[in-house]
């Protein structure tokens, strides 16, 4: 078997196992380190990636509002970027009679479902450095409600600026697109464009950008991942 051969035979496997999986965290580290031999080996999507489109939906997600918050929507874009996915958002009927915002990732294989994580882990961190925050340098009793808010919606959006800055994107082939394109529309929902509340800007605003952007480039995506996990997969295959 030629060097060539083994890398995709291991790039298979480890796109088999991401599918397999019922683990999504299992899943999402095989996803991470096949994006990374593909990229070091210069592999197309194309020959390794299963062919069945999946979707994963999320609910409880961090805003009900009509108008999803630009951070919200940020952070699912960056999502997508990494799993290799998209998404649309919806609505559901919870228990409490009142409805609540969804938000369905789609795509190839398991990568809505390692969307589906990612996100849920993501959104966690994020609810819990935004409180610390929110308590810390928003406590002041003269602030304003308008003020709180402004300021918050600021540092939620750079905290997901800071996120992508340790993450990988991982760009689908045209091919790809068109099949998305074609299920979606397959699944016959009347779609429109979501409205996106851009952050109004606040007072400090260098400052409470700087505090989020480090705190979210310090959050834990991949616990218990170590990157040195990856190398070492990447050097059994050199050598295999």
């Amino acid at each position: 078997m030629s060097a060539n051969e083994k890398v995709l035979s291991r790039i298979k496997k480890l796109m088999v196992l991401a599918e397999k999986t019922g683990n999504p965290y299992e899943a999402s580290v095989a996803l991470r380190q096949a994006q990374a031999l593909m990229m070091k080996y210069d592999v197309t999507p194309a020959s390794v990636v299963p062919g069945e489109i999946t979707s994963e939906t999320c609910r409880n997600i961090p805003s009900n509002a009509l108008s999803v918050p630009g951070w919200l929507n940020a952070l699912v874009t960056v999502v997508c970027m990494t799993a290799g996915c998209r998404s649309y958002y919806g609505w559901y009927q919870h228990s409490d009679y009142k409805k609540r915002r969804s938000v369905t990732f789609y795509g190839l294989g398991e990568r809505p479902a390692v969307a589906g994580y990612l996100f849920g882990v993501v959104s966690r961190q994020l609810k819990r450095d935004a409180e610390h925050y929110l308590h810390t340098a928003c406590a002041h009793p003269l602030l304003k409600l308008s003020t709180i808010r402004r300021r918050m919606d600021e540092y939620r959006l750079y905290w997901v600026a800071g996120v992508w800055t340790v993450l990988e994107s991982f760009e689908p082939e045209t091919s790809e697109k068109v099949l998305l394109d074609r299920w979606l529309t397959q699944q016959q929902r009347n779609l429109t464009p979501a409205k996106v509340r851009q952050p109004e800007g606040c007072r400090n605003a260098k400052k409470v950008r700087q505090a989020a952007w480090t705190a979210g480039r310090q959050a834990e995506i991949y616990p218990a991942m170590d990157y040195r996990s990856e190398e070492h997969s990447l050097q059994e295959v050199s050598n295999g």
